[in-house]
């Protein structure tokens, strides 16, 4: 017997039909994939919150958790800290390294006077945790400076012709900012009272691409690979590497501090990644990096005599986190990279007016950013008195 085939009519109804089917249940899937994604991230900062705090009790020293992006990867992840062993306070220079140092090769300091800053590492057998596709954490912190007359907080200091310390502005030193961290990132809500300006939300800056042109990566700059900026300019830029972090006392409490809590703890603090393994046989191959010093732009050497990056990131408390869809909040807020958003009054480094990251630069962006957060993220405190986390 001879079977019947389906006629080209039946196939294009057949194929309408899934078609139809398809574009009703699609959009369905993907709210479900997201929606699980975010759920997934809010268990994955909380249960990363709840580890940090049991290895501080456990180890009875001080851990945090920084948070990190990578805008090559669009990358987000939470990294476990610890206080370095022996290393409750290290330095955080004013300036790159001095003209006499120039790739920091010297196993002496720079001259420069440093601030105290305390030194974390990455909590020993702690893997980076990434976040799924499409989410993020904000930081909320008070700690931000405002902008004042001499920009200083804390005072920079400098070395004047006889040899003496005074503090400065250093008015147009490409470092002059190095110490205020997201530096003049309040932002006035536009009535012109200062009591009503706003603390905004923040994004972790880790990567120094972020400041840059497209297309320039600092690191190649520093090791002589790519032009695009002046050197000086890459050495700022990678300096700038700055993020926000929650840290856990010995016993389980949230501190605004890093370190031990022992006389005068530093507000903050700065990551250390330990070295590779280095042959100390010769000069070629002695390791760059200092480990008790914020020194982002010494490179590290390696086997083939070319460098690799040394990401060091300065860290600072924040009161509250925000765990974002990001996906939700271009939509929501009609901003398309929010990780490049920043007030026009930011004191880091910028792209050239030219570039497409430029027009992220706004207050108008920052303040409707921050009210689709408050509106729409889930918001994590944490308990004063146990350190427990506490969704809101």
């Amino acid at each position: 017997m001879r079977r019947r085939g389906f006629t080209l009519m039946e196939m294009l109804v057949t194929v309408a039909v899934i078609a139809v089917v398809l574009t009703i249940v699609m959009p369905s899937v993907a709210r479900i994939i997201r929606s699980s994604n975010y759920a997934a991230a809010v268990n994955a900062v909380t249960a990363t919150l709840g580890r940090a705090r049991a290895a501080a009790m456990q180890s009875g020293r001080p851990t945090a958790v920084a948070f990190l992006f990578d805008i090559k990867a669009r990358s987000y992840t939470m990294l476990v800290l610890e206080l370095a062993p022996g290393a409750d306070s290290g330095t955080i220079e004013i300036g790159p390294p001095q003209r006499g140092d120039p790739d920091c090769a010297s196993d002496l300091r720079p001259t420069g006077i440093g601030t105290g800053i305390a030194v974390y590492v990455p909590l020993r057998f702690s893997e980076p945790v990434e976040l799924p596709a499409s989410t993020a954490v904000f930081g909320l912190a008070t700690l931000i400076p405002e902008i004042d007359i001499d920009g200083r907080d804390p005072p920079i200091f400098d070395q004047n012709q006889d040899g003496e310390v005074d503090a400065v502005a250093l008015a147009g030193s490409r470092d002059r900012d190095l110490q205020r961290w997201y530096a003049g990132e309040i932002v006035g809500d536009g009535d012109g009272d200062e009591a009503n300006n706003v603390v905004p939300w923040i994004f972790p800056r880790s990567d120094p691409r972020l400041y840059v042109d497209e297309g320039v990566d600092p690191w190649r700059v520093l090791s002589g690979e790519q032009r695009g900026i002046q050197l000086d300019d890459a050495r700022a830029v990678v300096r700038h590497a700055q993020s926000f972090a929650v840290a856990f006392r010995p016993d389980g409490t949230v501190s605004a501090n890093f370190g031990m809590g022992l006389g005068s703890s530093p507000r903050e603090a700065y990551i250390e990644w330990p070295e590779d393994p280095v042959d100390q046989s010769g000069d070629a191959n002695r390791a760059y990096d200092h480990a008790d010093r914020f020194d982002p732009a010494c490179l590290h050497p390696t086997d083939q005599d070319l460098t690799r990056p040394n990401p060091e990131v300065r860290l600072r408390t924040v009161a509250e986190l925000a765990v974002v869809d990001l996906k939700a909040l271009q939509a929501g807020a009609g901003i398309s990279q929010p990780w490049l958003v920043r007030p026009a009054s930011s004191l880091a480094p910028r792209p050239s007016s030219s570039d497409p990251k430029s027009r992220f630069l706004d207050d108008t962006l920052v303040l409707r950013m921050s009210d689709w957060i408050d509106a729409n993220a889930q918001i994590l405190g944490f308990n004063r008195f146990t350190g427990d986390t506490v969704r809101r």
